[in-house]
Protein backbone atom coordinates (compact mmCIF):
# COMPACT_ATOMS: atom_id res chain seq x y z
CA UNK A 1 0.00 0.00 0.00
CA UNK A 2 1.31 3.45 -0.80
CA UNK A 3 0.29 6.63 0.94
CA UNK A 4 0.63 10.03 -0.64
CA UNK A 5 1.42 13.00 1.58
CA UNK A 6 1.08 16.52 0.24
CA UNK A 7 3.39 19.16 1.64
CA UNK A 8 2.43 22.81 1.23
CA UNK A 9 5.29 23.90 -1.05
CA UNK A 10 5.35 25.99 -4.22
CA UNK A 11 6.90 23.23 -6.30
CA UNK A 12 4.39 20.45 -7.04
CA UNK A 13 7.02 17.73 -7.46
CA UNK A 14 8.86 18.59 -4.25
CA UNK A 15 5.55 18.44 -2.42
CA UNK A 16 5.04 14.75 -3.16
CA UNK A 17 6.47 12.10 -0.88
CA UNK A 18 5.71 8.42 -1.39
CA UNK A 19 5.90 6.18 1.63
CA UNK A 20 5.49 2.48 1.08
CA UNK A 21 4.48 -0.01 3.73
CA UNK A 22 7.19 -2.59 4.25
CA UNK A 23 7.08 -6.02 5.81
CA UNK A 24 10.19 -7.41 7.48
CA UNK A 25 10.47 -10.92 8.89
CA UNK A 26 12.96 -11.95 11.57
CA UNK A 27 13.95 -15.29 13.04
CA UNK A 28 14.10 -14.91 16.83
CA UNK A 29 15.01 -16.81 19.98
CA UNK A 30 11.58 -16.06 21.49
CA UNK A 31 10.72 -19.63 22.46
CA UNK A 32 8.68 -18.63 25.49
CA UNK A 33 5.74 -16.24 25.84
CA UNK A 34 7.65 -14.26 28.49
CA UNK A 35 9.85 -12.84 25.72
CA UNK A 36 6.78 -11.37 24.01
CA UNK A 37 6.72 -8.58 26.62
CA UNK A 38 10.38 -7.82 25.89
CA UNK A 39 9.64 -7.71 22.17
CA UNK A 40 6.71 -5.38 22.82
CA UNK A 41 8.91 -3.05 24.89
CA UNK A 42 11.53 -2.97 22.14
CA UNK A 43 9.01 -2.39 19.33
CA UNK A 44 7.36 0.48 21.21
CA UNK A 45 10.67 2.37 21.21
CA UNK A 46 10.97 2.27 17.42
CA UNK A 47 9.41 4.69 14.94
CA UNK A 48 7.48 3.71 11.84
CA UNK A 49 6.14 0.36 13.03
CA UNK A 50 2.39 0.05 12.54
CA UNK A 51 1.87 -3.62 13.26
CA UNK A 52 3.85 -6.59 14.49
CA UNK A 53 3.23 -10.22 15.37
CA UNK A 54 5.23 -13.13 16.69
CA UNK A 55 4.59 -16.73 15.67
CA UNK A 56 5.66 -18.89 18.62
CA UNK A 57 4.33 -21.99 16.83
CA UNK A 58 6.93 -21.63 14.08
CA UNK A 59 10.20 -23.47 14.61
CA UNK A 60 11.91 -20.17 13.79
CA UNK A 61 9.75 -18.08 16.19
CA UNK A 62 9.08 -15.60 13.40
CA UNK A 63 8.61 -11.93 14.16
CA UNK A 64 6.81 -9.99 11.40
CA UNK A 65 7.03 -6.21 11.49
CA UNK A 66 5.08 -3.89 9.19
CA UNK A 67 5.56 -0.16 8.83
CA UNK A 68 7.07 2.70 6.89
CA UNK A 69 10.79 3.36 6.46
CA UNK A 70 11.82 0.42 8.62
CA UNK A 71 15.47 -0.06 9.50
CA UNK A 72 16.19 -3.78 10.03
CA UNK A 73 19.50 -3.10 11.79
CA UNK A 74 17.82 -0.73 14.23
CA UNK A 75 15.11 -3.30 14.93
CA UNK A 76 17.68 -6.06 15.56
CA UNK A 77 19.72 -3.76 17.83
CA UNK A 78 16.73 -2.66 19.90
CA UNK A 79 15.57 -6.26 20.32
CA UNK A 80 19.11 -7.25 21.40
CA UNK A 81 19.04 -4.53 24.07
CA UNK A 82 15.94 -6.28 25.44
CA UNK A 83 17.52 -9.74 25.37
CA UNK A 84 15.93 -10.96 22.15
CA UNK A 85 18.10 -12.29 19.35
CA UNK A 86 16.72 -11.54 15.88
CA UNK A 87 18.04 -12.12 12.38
CA UNK A 88 16.28 -10.75 9.34
CA UNK A 89 15.09 -13.31 6.82
CA UNK A 90 15.16 -12.29 3.17
CA UNK A 91 12.37 -13.21 0.80
CA UNK A 92 13.25 -14.53 -2.63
Amino acid sequence: MSILFWLNTPDFLSGLIWNTMEKLIFETNAQHPSLVDKIKDAIEKLNGIHEWKIDLDSIYNLLTVEGIRLNPTEIESELALHGVEANRLYEE
